[in-house]
């Protein structure tokens, strides 16, 4: 199964009412087969893909039962792109709340980066480069990390198939050839979304990275498993 905006979908055998419950927070989180509708603590909350059951087993979303918890979901990858391992971090006991807040940040450190390039009918626009420790209670994992955010807009200006956007085809190389993924959880918002554009649509959004402070010669990548990909020096 492709790995989509839902970062990965987590295998549970559940019934169709399924009910998560946090021992630390008694943060209760019941998600609905087919629904995109979930309930966290009673309150409503949207879902980008619904629970649904194949093969007598149910596939639940992950990254948004993460999220709820308070935790911080990373992932490496492969020289190809591909990713090679997933770690879902949960904050040690009394370091952080179960529920994303947002108390101040540090300011971030913003380079307009204003390149655009099109292949195949098909334009990425690289707006603006983030540096910056720390995004409301989400801090980088490993020390001296930072989080590296970058500004894109996708447009299909003439291909007449659906063109893919998925933020988990993103990864960022530095001057030595280190690849850093894409971080599901903590990056900056608005969160490049999943979708596939029609001729004559775009998106735009944020696509989040943890890298080395001291790395530089930044190179984002963009390697969909169909279609053409893209790679933009980002001047850092």
């Amino acid at each position: 199964m492709k790995l989509s905006r839902m970062i990965l979908l987590a295998l549970v055998l559940v019934l169709l009412s399924w009910s998560l419950t946090s021992a630390s927070s008694d943060r209760t989180i019941e998600l609905m087969i087919d629904s995109t509708t979930a309930l966290v603590d009673n309150g409503s909350v949207q879902l980008d893909v619904a629970p649904f059951i194949k093969d007598g087993r149910t596939f639940v979303p992950l990254r948004f039962i993460s999220e709820q918890l308070g935790a911080l979901v990373s992932y490496t990858t492969k020289s190809d792109g591909t990713v090679d391992k997933v770690v879902v971090k949960m904050p040690t006991s009394g370091s952080a709340s179960p529920t994303p807040t947002s108390p101040s940040s540090p300011t971030p450190t913003t380079t307009a980066v204003l390149k655009r390039m099109e292949v195949d009918g098909v334009a990425l626009s690289v707006l603006s480069v983030a540096t910056t420790t720390k995004h409301g209670m989400w801090v980088p994992e490993g020390d001296g990390n930072v989080f590296l955010d970058v500004q894109v807009t996708f447009e299909n200006l003439a291909r007449e198939e659906t063109y893919s956007v998925n933020s988990l085809y993103f990864s960022v190389k530095d001057r030595n050839g280190n690849a850093y993924g894409h971080v599901m959880l903590g990056g900056l918002d608005p969160d490049l979304p999943l979708t596939h554009l029609a001729k004559g649509q775009s998106v735009s959004g944020y696509v989040s990275f943890v890298v080395p402070q001291s790395a530089s010669g930044f190179t984002l990548v963009y390697s969909p498993f169909l279609g053409q990909g893209f790679e933009v020096d980002l001047g850092l």
